[in-house]
């Protein structure tokens, strides 16, 4: 697996009606789960040479059915070090919301699909995710080893780690950890159909509807 992040850029990358074709789902066969607010850590490295477009992500909620949920999406540039207790998890410092959605949850271990309001775009390169929700809380499974990789030709996962506080970071760091869900993206358009502005840090984009 790459270990770098490659230029180390930030984008905002205007697109229009980017519809997710693609995805990578972990697990739906969760043995544990943290309360709402509760962030859950992993690092994503992305591959295509091109970049990705995500614009929904599906959770595992814990709780009734029924219920709206709340999802904020966090990037951090480089590995978020899930394993270490005094790593990035445990602070805000560095990670930068890139993507917020709703939706209703569905039963234990069924994907809760949410839309994001504003799309995000992560250029090739290593960087540390953190899941939040809001309403209800996240289902998750103890990591083994065995079940802490998950990997397509766009992209990479590796897992993870939870945070019990209620900011979703800090608090007590939960490990290994495997967030329950699926990141569903589309691979950036060819030059012509996107506007590339480098800012600095890491990479976001802002789809206006």
């Amino acid at each position: 697996m790459k270990k770098c992040l490659l230029a180390g850029t930030v984008a905002l990358v205007a697109t229009a009606g980017v519809a997710s074709a693609n995805s990578l789902t972990t697990l739906f066969t969760s043995n544990n789960g943290g309360n709402e607010g509760w962030g859950v850590f992993f690092d994503v490295d992305i591959v295509n040479p091109d970049g990705l477009i995500f614009d929904q992500v599906d959770i595992n909620a814990r709780g009734s059915t029924g219920v709206s949920i709340g999802v904020e999406v966090y990037i951090i540039a480089g590995s978020s070090d899930f394993g270490n207790v005094n790593g990035p998890t445990n602070s805000s410092a560095g990670w930068t919301l890139v993507g917020t959605g709703s939706g209703i949850s569905e039963a234990s271990d069924v994907p809760t699909p949410v839309v994001l309001n504003s799309s995000f775009t992560l250029l090739p390169g290593l960087y540390g995710m953190g899941i939040r929700t809001t309403g209800l809380g996240q289902n998750y499974t103890n990591g083994t080893g065995a079940n802490q990789f998950f990997a397509n030709s766009d992209l990479e996962l590796s897992l993870g780690n939870a945070r019990n506080d209620a900011s979703g970071f800090g608090g007590s760091s939960f490990f290994p950890r495997v967030w329950n869900g699926t990141l569903h993206y589309e691979v950036v358009p060819a030059p012509g159909t996107a506007a590339l502005l480098g800012l600095g840090g890491l990479v976001g984009l802002r789809r206006r509807r």
